[in-house]
């Protein structure tokens, strides 16, 4: 049956969310950690960085289309583990939220991303949100694994599983179609219970990720953020209305465009955070610590 759809309920003002774009050209991960602590002393509410293996370019068209051979950057550019690098940043901040966007869960294995995750969480004192998605093919492709999304998407669901069974501290057995675990207990588990919040990707109009989402945490989409627009009216009408309590809802912005009146009608809509990238490649360290300093939008 499907569900009933409900008319989006009002959030709490929504956070601001710094996104730390992997990679900047030319800067590494202690670099990323002076922006996180300038993101914290300048109002910022969190700072998320990207899981990324292989950066897209413009060939990811022609890999798309169906030719894995030519599916490859035209360059490969240096990218910093998010979660390594969110552990300096943990050492280095009290406040901000510490998370991913996004890991793509079926590329990592359940039991290190959990335990990884866990000790990243403790590290933080329960500061952890962690954004999960089916990643790019070239991840997957070139690492000599065949992309078929709908296999992956299945892998994907039982990392979920796994991440959810073991932050619990109790032994685990599964059997599953890709992992079998036997009688075992990772542990310490995380700080925050019963789990770290987990948020999921979603290209809207593609409901089927929506719904995943409805059953975790949150949802981070990739869609039209014009508040006023039908494609983000639609999302937040369909994912209010699925079984349950709506989670979180994580919207990339333009910082640009970000005025009062727009956070107010997200608000409205029920958008817990609104994500900003103001780091660019084209200005140098000093002028992006400059940006974040401007704090978050509206300015």
């Amino acid at each position: 049956m499907a569900p009933t759809h409900a008319a989006p309920i009002a959030s709490p003002v929504p956070r601001h969310g710094l996104i730390l774009p992997n990679p900047v050209v030319g800067e590494d991960a202690a670099l990323m950690v002076e922006y996180a602590v300038a993101a914290e002393e300048s109002g910022w509410d969190g700072v998320f960085l990207w899981d990324v293996l292989i950066w897209p370019s413009a060939s990811d068209a022609l890999g798309a289309a169906g030719d894995p051979e030519h599916f490859r950057p035209d360059r490969y550019e240096p990218q910093v583990d998010p979660i390594i690098t969110l552990a300096g940043i943990a050492t280095r901040t009290e406040r901000v939220t510490l998370g991913t966007w996004i890991v793509p869960a079926a590329r990592r294995q359940p039991w290190q991303l959990a335990r990884d995750l866990a000790t990243l969480d403790r590290l933080s004192h329960g500061r952890v949100l962690l954004g999960v998605g089916l990643g790019r093919r070239a991840e997957y492709d070139l690492f000599g694994e065949e992309w078929d999304a709908r296999r992956v998407a299945r892998r994907y669901d039982e990392v979920l599983e796994l991440l959810s069974l073991f932050w619990s501290g109790e032994r685990v057995t599964f059997h599953g179609e890709f992992y079998d675990v036997d009688d075992v207990a990772l542990l310490p588990t995380p700080t925050q219970r019963p789990r770290i919040p987990i948020l999921v990707a979603a290209f809207w109009p593609n409901k089927k990720p929506v719904r995943r989402a409805a059953r975790w945490d949150g949802l981070m989409p990739v869609v039209d953020p014009d508040p006023e627009g039908q494609d983000l009216t639609d999302l937040v009408t369909y994912y209010g209305g699925l079984p349950g309590e709506p989670g979180e809802v994580f919207l990339y912005v333009d910082a640009s465009a970000t005025t009062a009146q727009r956070v107010a009608r997200y608000r409205e809509l029920g958008v817990t955070w609104l994500a900003s990238d103001v780091v660019s490649p084209r200005c140098s360290p000093a002028e992006n610590l400059e940006a974040i300093r401007k704090g978050p939008p509206p300015w």
